[in-house]
C-alpha cells in the first residue's frame, strides 16, 4: 500500500484572529504554528518518508521546514493549495460574510458543487487541481510512505474523496493545525483511514 501522511499548515495569525485566508492569501506561520510544526516533527521523525509535498503557500512550506532541516527535499504543488474563497480572503468575516459561507456549505451538502463565493472555488475546482497529482502517487512512488501538508478545506475535499464518501460529505473530515490524517491507498486506488486529524502531538 501507498501510506500517505496528510496534514494542515500550522497555525498563522490570521487562523489566530478568524480573518479568512484561503488560497490567495499567503501568510506566515507565527510562533504557535512553528512550535506545532515542531512537535508533528518530533511526533513523526521516525518515519521514512521516500517524498515530501507541500502546497506554494509558505505556511505550508514552513510547516515542512522541521523535515527540510533534517535533510528532506520538499516539493511543492498547487494540487494542495486552499480553495479559493474569493471576495472573503484576507478578511474577518461580517455577518452577511458569515450568512453567504453557511449558504455556500449548505449548497454543497445538498450536492449542488458547482457553488462558490464570488471569485472563489467551488469543490469541483479544489478536487481538479487535485485529482491528476492524487491518481497518480500510486505509479510514481509505489509502496512507500509519504508526507503532504495542505490545508483545512482542500484536506476535506481531498479526504472526502480519497476515501470514497464525495464531496457532499466534506464536513465529515476536519482538521485543527498540524491535525494529522494516515489514509492507505491499495493499487486499485482504494482507501482506507487509520488516523484522521490526530493532534496528540500538541499534548
Amino acid at each position: 500500500m501507498l501510506s500517505l501522511y496528510i496534514f494542515r499548515h500550522g497555525e498563522t495569525d490570521h487562523n489566530l484572529n478568524g480573518i479568512v485566508q484561503g488560497g490567495g492569501v499567503d501568510t506566515s506561520l507565527n510562533e504557535t504554528g512553528h512550535k506545532q510544526a515542531r512537535q508533528l516533527y518530533e511526533a513523526y521523525s521516525d518515519v521514512k518518508f521516500s517524498a515530501l509535498y507541500c502546497s506554494t503557500l509558505q505556511r505550508s512550506r514552513q510547516s515542512m521546514e522541521p523535515w527540510i532541516q533534517a535533510g528532506y527535499s520538499c516539493t511543492a504543488t498547487p494540487a494542495l493549495n486552499e480553495l479559493s474563497w474569493g471576495i472573503q480572503e484576507g478578511r474577518k468575516p461580517t455577518e452577511s460574510g458569515k450568512a453567504s459561507y453557511r449558504q455556500v456549505i449548505s449548497s454543497w451538502q445538498k450536492g449542488e458543487l458547482e457553488a462558490k463565493i464570488e471569485g472563489g472555488e467551488s469543490p469541483l475546482e479544489g478536487w481538479a487541481r487535485a485529482e491528476k497529482f492524487f491518481s497518480g502517487l500510486y505509479r510514481q512512488h509505489g509502496s512507500t510512505k509519504l508526507l503532504l501538508c495542505s490545508h483545512g478545506r482542500q484536506m476535506r475535499i481531498v479526504l472526502s474523496m480519497l476515501l470514497g464518501y464525495g464531496l457532499t460529505y466534506m464536513e465529515l473530515f476536519s482538521s485543527h493545525n498540524t491535525g494529522m490524517s494516515i489514509v492507505h491507498v491499495y493499487k486499485s486506488g482504494r482507501a482506507f483511514a487509520e488516523l484522521l486529524n490526530d493532534t496528540t502531538h500538541l499534548n
